[in-house]
This record gives C-alpha cells, structure tokens and sequence, in this order.
C-alpha cells in the first residue's frame, strides 16, 4: 500500500476515535510550529508597498523626518498645459505614544518666470487609536498664512482617520489602509471622502478615492534602489462625472531622523 493511501486510511481510522490528550497536544504544536513558519517567511520578505492617492489621511509624518514632494497636473485651471507645484515640511512628535505633528509650506507657483510668488502654510495633528488593528487619527488645516494668488484662499479643515489591514488572496498576504474623513471650507459644505489602499509589490500599489465629489484612481511607486523616494501618478475625476478628468504626477523623498 503506498504511502499515500496509508496516510488518507489513518486519517479515516483517527476520525472514529475520540482525540487523546497526547493527540490533542501534538497537533496543537504542529499548528504553532506552522505558524511559526509562516511568520518567518512573512519576516524575510520585502513589505509591500501600501499607498493612497487623492484624498488625505488620517497618519501624520514621523518624528525627526524631513519630506519634500513636487507635483504636476495636465489640467490647468482656466487654461491648457503642465500646472506645477512644490511642498516641504517636517514631523514633530510620535504619534504612536502621544500626540504627532507635521508643518509644511506648499508653493503653487513653480514656474521659474513667477516661482514661489504664491503658496500657503499646512499643519496637521495626529494620534494613533487602541485597537488590535493599527488605526489613527488627524486632524488637518490648509491654506495658512496665505501669500500670493493664495492669499484669498479659504481655510480648509480635514478630519480623517485612517486603518492599517491586511487580506489573503491566493495564498499571499496584501497590506491595506483604509481611509475615511470630512473636509470642509470656511463658511463652505462639509463633505465626506473615503479611499482604500493595497499594496501590491515591494515597490507598486493601487488606490481608489473618492473625494466628496469625484473617484480618483491611483499607483505609488517606491523608487528601487533609493530609500525615501516615491513617484505616483493619479486619475484626477477618472470618470469625469465633474468634467475635470486629468492626470497629477508627483516626486517625493523623505529622510528619517533628521533632527
């Protein structure tokens, strides 16, 4: 009889006998010894890049780091060509034990004939909640201390509080986040926005957003090779249900423990 068909006949013959203690414990400890496998295979290989385009989230920058992005949409408003812009801040705090902070100063005038002529101040608070699943929280304020064409610019105030997950699909695991906020203008409608978020590679992941009014489709790109830089391209109103569809790139690097 092979050993095969001896295996599938113990099994059948095990099944009609009340499991013994002894049985009980060794098949307990083969459950451990295999999750412990699979927690080592999970450690050795490369975290996937999990990513959000379009909408802001509920995580704040780590303390100590800096961070510059620059960014460019196809669609100027009130006009054809490339609309360019630049932010750069820090992270203050950790938001993981208390209370996170990051400040940023958002140029929206790139062109070289006019640069940095207009732009605004962002700051953002964030905590991390309780919970089994990592989970935080922030509160956001844009269009500070205004200069330039953004001097008139109403504040914007976002609430978003963003999850941190994971799914199973074909026997591999795929980080996500989820999020979910209010953004609102001064003396303008609150409205709700929401996005989720899946890693794909060690370097790709895809979003899908909706951002009160529109769906903005995503993908972040870790750049090989270069700790700290990422690209994204992301469908601005991908079915155009406001008439604005247009594609926004942006470059972005951060160092950690800078300060």
């Amino acid at each position: 009889m092979s050993i095969r068909y001896s295996a599938i006949l113990c099994a059948a013959l095990a099944s009609t006998l009340p499991l013994a203690p002894q049985a009980a414990s060794a098949q307990s400890g083969g459950d451990d010894f295999v999750a412990l496998l699979e927690a080592l295979a999970r450690s050795t290989t490369p975290p996937k890049n999990v990513t959000m385009q379009g909408i802001g989230s509920g995580s704040v920058a780590a303390g100590g780091s800096v961070f510059g992005s620059v960014s460019g949409t196809t669609k100027r408003a009130g006009g054809g060509g490339i609309d360019g812009s630049l932010s750069f801040g820090a992270g203050f705090g950790d938001a993981s034990a208390g209370v996170g902070a990051q400040v940023s100063v958002n140029i929206t005038s790139a062109d070289p004939a006019d640069f940095a002529d207009s732009g605004f101040l962002g700051v953002k608070f964030g905590t991390k909640l309780g919970g089994e699943r990592p989970t935080f929280v922030a509160l956001s304020l844009d269009n500070l201390a205004g200069w330039g064409d953004s001097a008139g610019n109403d504040l914007k105030a976002t609430a978003a509080v963003t999850t941190f997950g994971e799914v199973s699909l074909g026997g591999d695991a795929y980080p996500t986040m989820f999020t979910l906020g209010l953004q609102g203008t001064e003396g303008g409608d609150v409205s709700p926005f929401a996005g989720l978020g899946v890693g794909i590679t060690e370097h790709v992941g895809a979003s899908v957003s909706h951002d009160g009014s529109n769906v903005n489709l995503g993908l972040g790109f870790k750049v090989p090779g270069v700790d700290g830089m990422s690209a994204s391209v992301t469908l601005d109103d991908a079915f155009e249900q406001d008439g604005d569809r247009r594609a926004t790139f942006s470059l972005s690097y951060s160092v950690a423990d800078w300060f």
